[in-house]
């Protein structure tokens, strides 16, 4: 019985991780199918234990207020409160990524 409870355990875990990152794959493939370009600005990062650094950024589209979050290796620091570019799937504006190579300006 405990066999097959660590079986159903593992099937389930590996069936959870394949379908977040096929939602990921799709969700960026949409987005460089097709895309629109809006102004963000990183408000806040957080230093991750294993992971790199999350840098996270918030834009507008039609009056509405979005967060987006990032994951980056290098020093987060130097992104806070300047303005990048934003690409964000017009359909779905949630879907998003920000350009830190795309600077515009300090807030």
């Amino acid at each position: 019985m405990k066999e097959r409870i660590k079986y159903i355990g593992i099937t389930l875990l590996f069936l959870i991780i394949a379908s977040v990152a096929i939602k990921y794959f799709i969700d960026k493939n949409r987005l460089e199918k097709n895309f629109d370009i809006t102004t963000g600005l990183v408000y806040d990062y957080e230093v991750l234990a294993r992971s790199g650094n999350a840098v996270y950024y918030e834009y507008r589209v039609d009056s509405i207020k979005y967060i987006g979050e990032i994951v980056i290796y290098e020093n987060p620091k130097k992104f806070l409160n300047h303005r990048f570019k934003v690409k964000y799937e017009p359909s779905r504006p949630k879907n998003s990524e920000i350009l830190l190579d795309e600077i515009i300006g300090e807030k």
